[in-house]
């Protein structure tokens, strides 16, 4: 059996009041292959505090991707209302 990662979560901890906290450092995607290794490109980052970045749009998933988006909604509208916060 293969099996594909299609959607790479990058989650980082900090230390906040003692405790530490997890929270969701990026968003990205396995864009292809090189020397044996994944590409990942990243959709958006956390910039700051609080703060995203967009740095890809739905244009740049692999066509595997888009079709499997296609089948619950419509790829070109996904970042619809989108902003940098």
């Amino acid at each position: 059996m293969v099996r594909s990662v299609e959607l790479i979560l990058q989650l980082g901890s900090d230390t906040v009041g003692g405790a530490r906290v997890r929270s969701l450092r990026s968003v990205g995607f396995v864009a292809g292959m090189e020397a044996g290794q994944p590409v990942v490109e990243e959709i958006c980052r956390r910039e700051g505090v609080g703060g995203w970045r967009l740095l890809s749009t739905p244009a740049a998933l692999p066509e595997r991707m888009l079709a499997k988006l296609r089948t619950v909604c419509s790829p070109d509208r996904l970042l619809d209302g989108w902003h940098d916060a």
